[in-house]
């Protein structure tokens, strides 16, 4: 029809071999998006922005609704994606800049209106899955050693100091929260790149990407949230 209209993109580059096109990046669904550098597969997914993460009175998804992509140079080592995000609460004007590679780096720029008040803000939200690992206390009828795109969260404080937080899989609904003054740096990290530690051919955990949130300008102080739901199996982001 018509008025089909789409559900998002992916974006492909030569990121592992000249003769061959990898996928680099999908915009799908809501305000989701997830990424890969060189030799990774596809894990944890970032969010344009996260509101009422976790309350009683349920969540706020925003989406993408619209996006704009300036054309590359032929021998363009990034690309510009402009996007528009909107809610009921808010709206949003979204600039990205990817540059794949070894890393693949991604500069976002964003400018925020509100059209009411919003209880709880989530600035770089990034969203995972952890099954099941070294932190699980409970049996787990799974011949796999460990299962998780990401096994912790690290935080660098304004002081330089280092927090690690391994994940869980919880039996009930659990919020871990951090009150930082201008973070250096965030992200869920997957650390275990042994084989050996997953046991599995076809997911290949060990090739799950990590990502780390750097912020530019001054953020002052705020939390950092962890929220860890329980899963009893491996296809929920929890």
């Amino acid at each position: 029809p018509n008025d089909l209209g789409f559900a998002g993109f992916r974006l492909h580059y030569q990121l592992n071999v000249q003769q061959y096109f990898d996928e680099v990046i999908a915009f799908l669904g809501a305000s989701y998006f997830r990424a890969v550098a060189r030799d990774g597969l596809y894990g944890l997914s970032a969010r344009g922005l996260a509101v009422d993460t976790g309350l009683p009175k349920g969540e706020e998804f925003p989406v993408f609704r619209e996006f704009w992509l300036e054309k590359p140079a032929k021998d363009a080592k990034q690309i510009t994606v402009y996007a528009l995000l909107d809610s009921p609460s808010v709206t949003g004007a979204y600039r990205f800049v990817i540059k794949p590679g070894e890393v693949t780096d991604i500069a976002v720029e964003l400018v925020l209106s509100f059209r009411r008040d919003i209880q709880k803000l989530g600035i770089a939200p990034l969203t995972s899955m952890y099954f099941h690992g070294k932190t699980t206390q409970r049996y787990v009828d799974d011949f796999r050693p460990e299962v998780h795109d990401s096994d912790g969260l690290l935080i660098e404080a304004g002081d330089g100091e280092l927090i690690w937080r391994p994940l869980n899989n919880p039996q009930r609904l659990a919020f871990s929260s951090f009150r930082i003054n201008q973070p250096r740096g965030f992200g869920l990290l997957q650390r275990e790149r042994n084989f050996d530690q997953y046991q599995d051919l076809e997911a290949k955990y060990q090739r799950r990407p990590s990502a780390w949130i750097t912020p530019v300008g001054n953020w002052g102080a705020g939390n950092i949230e962890l929220v860890e739901i329980p899963s009893n199996g491996e296809f929920d982001d929890n």
